[in-house]
């Protein structure tokens, strides 16, 4: 079945704007894996226009690390797709702009 989001490779525009978001997503998680790499339990960042304080967790530092390594290795349309998706939702160049940000403990 389609929707309007044209769905590739396991992606979804849809998910890929909502979900990784410039405004929640990859704020806090980009923030909180600068953070961890610093060594700092604690980080600010803005999420809907809200500045706020956030707890380091190695959970989340792996799990961006993860987000980043799975975007690194697309290739091909998929690649394209979410490229494109990406670039049109605001969380690129943000994503990989520091390259991938390794969790270390896992």
């Amino acid at each position: 079945m389609s929707n309007s989001y044209s769905d590739q490779g396991g992606f979804s525009r849809h998910c890929l704007v909502d979900c990784l978001g410039p405004t929640q997503y990859v704020p806090i998680a980009k923030a909180c894996a600068l953070a961890n790499k610093a060594g700092e339990k604690r980080f600010d960042a803005e999420v809907y226009g809200v500045r706020s304080t956030f707890s380091s967790y190695q959970y989340r530092v792996w799990s961006f690390e993860n987000v980043q390594k799975r975007y690194q290795a697309l290739t091909g349309s998929n690649k394209s797709f979410a490229d494109e998706a990406l670039e049109s939702a605001g969380v690129m160049p943000v994503l990989m702009a520091d390259g991938i940000v390794q969790a270390g403990h896992f």
